[in-house]
């Protein structure tokens, strides 16, 4: 399949079956780039979406990537059959890499705050194998981030990753497992360090926050 690119992010339709569509309320133009290697994959992007940078790469057949009324750059990649989506009022300090790969699925909800340097990632990107059996023992799978989530800077979230509604995970760690709602999780890899908490957009430097 011919490599076909798309750099003014537009209402577009080739004839492979691969479809842009922009929400009505949105600009004709996004700038960024969108590549196509297969054929049937499908981009929705929110009219009220505010993306810069913005760059989606499909690596196969039957992708679907749905992004919300998110506000920052991201940097994503669409394996054969996969499906990732990026929900409402989600914020980026940078681009945020999201990759898929193997049929998987990438999830990242509403209202979530996306710190510097995050990389989420259903797989690996090269196969493992034990050595006596021949077996594969890393396979990609699904990640799904429930609403209103911190991500701390250089975090990173791996396949097989469930995070909770409402938690927060701390700077440089490494999720890899399921995280509870409204908890901290902290550490390579990620560990529950605190439980029942919430958390807000305020910004420390410029307000005065005084214990309940």
């Amino acid at each position: 399949m011919k490599k076909i690119k798309v750099s003014s992010i537009s209402n577009y339709e080739d004839g492979f079956g691969n479809k842009i569509t922009l929400g009505e309320e949105g600009k004709s133009v996004i700038p960024g780039l969108v590549v196509f290697r297969g054929k049937n994959n499908r981009l929705f992007i929110s009219g009220e979406a505010s993306l810069s940078p913005l760059s989606v790469r499909f690596w196969g057949n039957n992708g679907n990537c749905h992004i919300g009324s998110a506000v920052g750059g991201f940097n994503i990649r669409v394996g054969d059959s996969c499906v990732v989506r990026i929900g409402d009022k989600v914020t980026t300090n940078n681009t945020v890499m999201l990759n898929t790969a193997e049929a998987t699925e990438l999830i990242v909800g509403d209202d979530c705050m996306l710190s510097t340097f995050i990389d989420i990632r259903t797989h690996d990107s090269h196969p493992i194998y034990d050595k006596l059996s021949g077996v594969r023992i890393n396979p990609a799978k699904s990640i799904c981030i429930g609403s209103h989530v911190w991500l701390g800077k250089r975090s990173m979230v791996l396949g097989g990753s469930m995070i909770g509604a409402g938690s927060v995970i701390g700077a440089g760690s490494v999720v890899k497992t399921a995280i509870p709602e409204n908890s901290v999780a902290a550490g390579c890899p990620a560990r529950i360090i605190r439980e029942g908490v919430t958390w807000d957009r305020g910004n420390l430097n410029g307000r005065n926050f005084k214990n309940k």
